[in-house]
């Protein structure tokens, strides 16, 4: 069921808290309205119930832990390193007896390691985010046809249209001076069978347009999958395009709308057709067997998410040189004025004596 789904793809944090005294309480107000607890109300209470348990239980650093575990491993890696070479290794450097330098030198060595940490975090996430939404955008769109994500829109894709969705409702209610346009794209965006009045009894505003999101996700998905699953399905000769110019063709005389898909040209059409319809696949599929095409439209659909996933993995190394030459770059250019506005008050703190040497430069 679709609301379930949507539901169960929340996590717990940012919500208002949940017990069953507060869900036993809802529900004697539904009853007062001769009104009773969904199926997906009560999927809803599930989770959430077993969610904040685990929270509540959960160690104090297990938010953070958690936020990172949800991005890929190069961000991990990136974040971590950061913290270290921003901790431990400016007080390693400076309490390390056996490095046979002035308590000055070490210093200001070790003052070097936060700086350059930050800066090479801040460079290599503005470098690989541009990058990555490029090719994102790139994918989305159908410009990369072996990560071709217009038949499964990526996160990034439905939270913006979401909010294009969204705003453009919210652009008519003003014109007008109404609310009914707002509540007409909410009302599409609702779970099926979810009462969005208990979702907002328990949910803070964010929690509350994650769920509308998340089904907003969903029907934007159906839709492609009815596209795509006839493009790959049928015989290439059956497809119309006599009023693709208006945002629609046929597939067997059946009419598809393409308006919410982008770069559904003729020619994009085509080459997808070639790629992915199984009858231009040769001895790969039995056309004659629904089971063995059913199989193949399914695995193709969820590959191409996989497969690009797995291309922002392969990217981020690749940026590793051109990012680092960046950030010694950056580095070289801030760390000496940075360190005659810095070195005073690290000295003072530190209880420190400074050479009798020129301040500055690269240590």
């Amino acid at each position: 069921m679709a609301s379930v789904k949507s539901i169960n793809s929340q996590t717990s944090f940012g919500r208002k808290p949940i017990s069953m005294d507060a869900v036993n309480a809802f529900k004697e107000q539904l009853a007062k309205q001769g009104k009773k607890l969904s199926t997906a109300d009560s999927s809803y209470i599930a989770k959430r119930l077993t969610e904040d348990a685990m929270i509540k239980e959960a160690p104090k650093p297990f938010k953070f832990l958690r936020a990172i575990a949800n991005n890929d491993g190069e961000v991990q890696n990136t974040l971590l390193n950061t913290v270290f070479t921003s901790t431990l290794a400016p007080a390693v450097i400076f309490i390390n007896p056996f490095v046979k330098k002035t308590q000055d030198e070490k210093l200001k060595t070790a003052f070097r390691q936060p700086v350059s940490a930050l800066t090479a975090l801040s460079f290599s996430f503005t470098a690989t985010s541009i990058i990555q939404k490029a090719l994102a955008k790139a994918a989305n769109s159908g410009f990369i046809p072996s990560y071709d994500l217009r038949m499964s829109p990526s996160e990034e894709l439905i939270k913006s249209e979401f909010k294009k969705g969204l705003k453009a409702a919210q652009k008519l209610d003003k014109k007008n001076n109404t609310t009914s346009a707002v509540a007409e794209f909410y009302k599409k965006c609702t779970p099926e069978g979810l009462n969005m009045d208990l979702v907002k009894h328990f949910e803070d505003k964010k929690g509350v347009q994650k769920i509308y999101m998340n089904q907003f996700g969903e029907n934007l998905r159906a839709g492609r999958k009815q596209v795509f699953e006839a493009l790959m399905e049928a015989k290439p000769d059956s497809i119309d395009y006599t009023d693709i110019a208006k945002g629609s063709i046929k597939v067997n005389k059946k009419v598809l709308d393409l308006k919410n898909i982008p770069n559904m040209t003729k020619e994009s059409i085509e080459k997808f057709v070639k790629k992915y319809n199984v009858h231009n696949l040769g001895d790969k599929v039995n056309v004659k067997d629904s089971k063995a095409v059913k199989k193949y439209i399914e695995e193709t659909m969820k590959s191409a998410p996989e497969a690009f996933k797995n291309l922002k993995k392969m990217v981020s190394p690749a940026l590793g040189v051109p990012v680092a030459v960046g950030a010694c770059i950056i580095l070289n250019a801030i760390y000496p004025p940075l360190l005659k506005v810095c070195i005073d008050p690290l000295r003072k703190l530190f209880h420190v004596q400074p050479n009798t040497s020129v301040e500055g430069g690269n240590k």
